[in-house]
C-alpha cells in the first residue's frame, strides 16, 4: 500500500468534470476513428469496423487515458443525438424489412408469436415458459403474502391490503 500526502491530492479530472457538467452526462471511451468540423467518430476497439459520430457540440470534455494511449475517454451530454454505423454485407441485409423506428434485431429481444419463428425454437421457448411458471409461483405468492404484511405494519386496511395482494398474484401470474 503506498501511503499519499494529502497536501498533494488533486480531483480525478473526469470526476471533476461529471461534478461540473451543467447537465447530465455520460462517460464514453474508445478510439476516435475520424473527426470532422461537426462530428467525432469513436470506435469501441481499434479493429472495429462499427463507430458512433458524436457531435462536437456535446461533447463537455475529453481526456486521454495517458501519454502512450490512443483511447480517448469522452463527456457527453446525456440528451445528444448520435449517430451509430455498423458495417454489414448487401447481401445480408437485401430485402430487409424496415421496422421504421430505427430499431435492429441485433441485441434485441423481440415480442412476436411462437409460430413465426423456427418450429425448434419455439418448442424451446414454450418449455422455457413451463419451467419458469413453475419455478416461480411460490416465490410470487411469497413475495405477494410479504407485501400484504407489510401493508398492514403501514397501516392498511383489510380491504387495501387484500386488494393488493390479488393484484400482486395477477400480475405475478400473468404479467
Amino acid at each position: 500500500m503506498k501511503k499519499l500526502s494529502l497536501s498533494r491530492l488533486t480531483p480525478d479530472p473526469l470526476a471533476k468534470a461529471h461534478a461540473q457538467a451543467a447537465g447530465e452526462t455520460v462517460t464514453v471511451s474508445g478510439y476516435i476513428r475520424s473527426t470532422d468540423e461537426d462530428m467525432i467518430s469513436i470506435c469501441q476497439n481499434q479493429a472495429s469496423q462499427s463507430y458512433v459520430e458524436y457531435p462536437r457540440s456535446s461533447i463537455t470534455a475529453a481526456f486521454s487515458e495517458d501519454d502512450d494511449s490512443t483511447k480517448v475517454t469522452f463527456l457527453i451530454a446525456s440528451d445528444a443525438e448520435v449517430r451509430t454505423v455498423k458495417r454489414s454485407l448487401a447481401k445480408d441485409v437485401a430485402g430487409t424489412k424496415e421496422c421504421g423506428c430505427g430499431c435492429s434485431d441485433t441485441g434485441v429481444q423481440e415480442a412476436r408469436p411462437l409460430d413465426s419463428i423456427h418450429p425448434a425454437l419455439a418448442a424451446f421457448a414454450r418449455e422455457v415458459a413451463k419451467i419458469k411458471a413453475e419455478a416461480s409461483k411460490g416465490s410470487t405468492d411469497l413475495k405477494c403474502a410479504e407485501d400484504r404484511a407489510d401493508c398492514f405494519r403501514k397501516g392498511g386496511t383489510v380491504a387495501e391490503c387484500d386488494r393488493d395482494f390479488d393484484v400482486c398474484l395477477f400480475t405475478g401470474t400473468f404479467g
